[in-house]
C-alpha cells in the first residue's frame, strides 16, 4: 500500500510539475555529421532526415561528411563537441555500435611525433 502512495504522489508531482526545456531551441544551424563519403546510403538517408527535420525544427539543418578510419572520426568529431545539441550524428550499425572505444576517449600526445593518440 505504501509504495502504491509512493507511486501515485510521484505520479501526481511529475504531472503538476512545469515543462522544462529550451524554448529557443534551435536558434541557430545545427550540424549533422555524415562519418562515410558523399553519396553512399548513410548520406543519403541524413540528407533526407536534415530536411524532414529542419522543416520541423524551423532551422537549417547541414549534412557534413566527415569520413576516415570507418566513421571514426566523424563519430570522434561528435563525441568531443560541444554538448550543447547543435552537432548531431547520423550512422550505421558499423558506426555507431560496433566502432573503437576510442572514439569516447580524451587522446593523448605520445612517441614525440606531434600526432594525437588514443590514449
Amino acid at each position: 500500500m505504501n509504495k502504491l502512495l509512493s507511486a501515485v504522489a510521484l505520479v501526481v508531482a511529475v504531472s503538476l510539475a512545469p515543462d522544462a526545456y529550451a524554448d529557443n531551441y534551435p536558434s541557430r544551424t545545427i550540424m549533422m555529421v555524415a562519418p562515410l563519403s558523399v553519396g553512399g546510403s548513410t548520406d543519403i538517408i541524413g540528407r533526407i532526415m536534415a530536411d524532414a527535420m529542419g522543416k520541423q525544427l524551423g532551422q537549417t539543418i547541414v549534412v557534413e561528411n566527415t569520413t576516415g578510419a570507418g566513421g571514426t572520426i566523424g563519430e570522434g568529431r561528435v563525441a568531443h563537441s560541444t554538448p550543447d545539441g547543435y552537432t548531431i550524428a547520423i550512422g550505421q550499425w558499423g558506426t555507431n555500435v560496433a566502432r573503437d572505444r576510442c572514439v569516447y576517449r580524451k587522446p593523448k600526445r605520445g612517441r614525440n611525433d606531434g600526432e594525437v593518440h588514443p590514449g
